[in-house]
């Protein structure tokens, strides 16, 4: 882990590192039939970024990945930015020449794809770029598991290379006002979001945060939420429950109420 001066920001990694050590058996991520806590998730860092440093990608390069709201989706980019990669999520809902396009803007050179989710897309992607290194997430026709190669893998200590003003993330805008545009964010970027967050809302001793959104680019507020210890109830991106409404895992559990310390009046979920 690089040693930050006075004056030097940590990176989101390193505070990531510091919440798993410091909230340790308490629950980081939960979804329908599983659990994972935040020790689980520094042990899943450390086997990922073995096999993912098997994969000939240099410090800077950049990877994609195109999932649902999973916890293993999310651990895997956050293996990535501690190795010094870049990450790039493709909307879930984009089209593929969305997705090709971006994949070839960004120099994308992996891409990790949900196998249960997008098998479909992802051997279509993997056919357009047989240039990229192509992995499915889940046991998947198109291509290896990386989380059966993840399994295999011996436990090995989290590696955090990264630094502060590296590029750690990479996405595109959504094109209302014209072409979409490529954005890059820091890890310095992250860590001034966390702080920023931190700062402006007072969370509940154990937060318990309700995540669905479909859109890639919201999922990087986990970072604010974990540096807290937050207990995170997935969702799938993109699905419902039973006749268009909440799945049952968000029926079932009442979200922490916002308390901003200043009055709220842009969004409709501060009740």
């Amino acid at each position: 882990m690089p040693q930050n001066t006075l004056h030097q920001s940590p990176t989101a990694i390193a505070l990531l590192l510091r919440a798993t050590r410091r909230y340790g058996d308490l629950p980081a991520f939960e979804w329908a039939d599983g659990a994972i806590t935040y020790r689980d998730i520094e042990l899943f860092m450390g086997r990922a970024q073995s096999v993912l440093a098997r994969e000939a990608l240099a410090v800077g390069d950049t990877i994609a990945t195109l999932s649902r709201n999973g916890a293993e989706d999310w651990l895997l980019a956050r293996a990535a930015q501690g190795l010094g990669l870049c990450v790039l999520a493709l909307h879930p809902m984009g089209s593929l020449q969305d997705h090709l396009k971006y994949m070839t803007a960004a120099g994308v050179r992996c891409l990790l794809v949900d196998g249960h989710g997008y098998a479909e897309r992802g051997a279509e992607l993997a056919a357009a770029r047989p240039d990229v290194r192509v992995l499915s997430i889940g046991a998947a026709g198109f291509a290896d598991d990386i989380l059966a190669a993840i399994q295999a893998e011996a436990p090995v200590a989290v590696r955090d290379i990264s630094q502060p003003d590296a590029v750690a993330g990479r996405h595109f805008t959504g094109g209302t006002t014209g072409e979409p545009k490529q954005i890059v964010i820091t890890h310095r970027g992250f860590t001034a979001g966390i702080h920023a967050f931190r700062a402006n809302v007072e969370l509940p001793s154990v937060p318990r945060v309700v995540a669905a959104s479909a859109d890639p680019r919201h999922r990087g507020a986990a970072y604010q939420h974990h540096a807290d210890g937050a207990h995170h109830d997935l969702q799938p991106a993109g699905l419902t429950g039973p006749g268009g409404g909440r799945s049952q895992l968000a029926s079932g559990r009442r979200a922490a109420p916002c308390t901003r310390r200043r009055p709220c009046t842009s969004s409709r979920n501060c009740r």
